[in-house]
Formats: C-alpha cells, structure tokens, sequence
C-alpha cells in the first residue's frame, strides 16, 4: 500500500495531477464497462 504515500503535501499536487489522469483514464474505460453491467443488473432486479 505505498501507492499512498505518493500524495505528499509538499508536492502532493503535482504528483496527484500526473498520477490521477492515468487513473481516471483507465478507470473511466472500466466506469463504462461496469456501467452497463450495473444498469442490466438494476433493471433485472427492479422487474
């Protein structure tokens, strides 16, 4: 768990700027996937 550590306050921001847009990135991609799977599983579950 040292990925944490990463988010210093002295240069938290511009470490956190480079790192979070990877991970947005990606997780976006994966938000999408998930999405559609979540929304299938509301609607099985809501009938």
């Amino acid at each position: 768990m040292g990925g944490v550590q990463i988010f210093s306050h002295r240069n938290g921001q511009k470490v956190k700027g480079q790192v979070w847009d990877r991970l947005m990135k990606k997780s976006v991609l994966l938000v999408k996937k998930n999405w559609v799977l979540a929304d299938n599983v509301m609607r099985d579950l809501k009938k």
